[in-house]
């Protein structure tokens, strides 16, 4: 019995080597961090906490570095998403009190505001294309790229114009008229 209690402790307790030595750099860094908290002097997840964090941080900036040679028209916003999983690390980092004697952080502030921007951009482009096409399965798409666009730049008023006049245009306005006559409502047609 203790020594199943121990080995289920153990893996709870875990430093995030496994995760690193997998390649899953992301969560070996939550993993040592999660560690640190529960004991702040722990050598093995300190040493993970570094590699990791600097594996992972060049694994996202090189994603981004093909990225952003890429063709794809969604480019932008996977460069924002990579930008912004190395400021989820940052923040998890700085969520542990001793992190600065362990690793230097790698500040992407200023890129990810760039690449969200730019990525609100596409997504407005692609919007107002399928606004020029004029009909309303068009418009309805074009709603579902403004409301992308103002996920990347949100509260940003012309953005949300666009997205009403979308889904203005993408409604299907239906006219019911009721008959004012009420003696022609029991009138039932026979074959007589």
């Amino acid at each position: 019995l203790l020594i199943i209690i121990s080995s289920v402790l153990l893996l709870g307790c875990s430093t995030g080597s496994k995760s690193l030595n997998r390649g899953d750099y992301d969560l070996a860094v939550y993993q040592a961090v999660k560690r640190l908290q529960q004991s702040p002097n722990h050598q093995k997840a300190s040493e993970v906490l570094k590699k990791a964090y600097s594996m992972a941080v060049e694994r996202h900036l090189e994603n981004v570095r093909v990225y952003d040679l890429s063709q794809n028209n969604n480019k932008w916003e996977m460069m924002a998403q990579e930008y912004g999983n190395i400021e989820y690390l940052n923040n998890l980092i700085r969520s542990y009190p001793e992190y600065k004697s362990l690793v230097n952080l790698v500040d992407v502030t200023e890129q990810l505001a760039n690449t969200r921007h730019q990525a609100s951009k596409e997504f407005i482009s692609r919007g107002n294309m399928f606004m020029a096409q004029g009909t309303k399965e068009s418009a309805r798409s074009a709603y579902l790229e403004f409301d992308m666009a103002e996920q990347y730049d949100p509260g940003n008023d012309s953005i949300i114009e666009l997205i009403l006049n979308a889904r203005e245009a993408g409604t299907l306005n239906v006219a019911i008229q009721f008959p004012n006559d009420l003696h022609r409502l029991y009138y039932l047609p026979s074959d007589d």
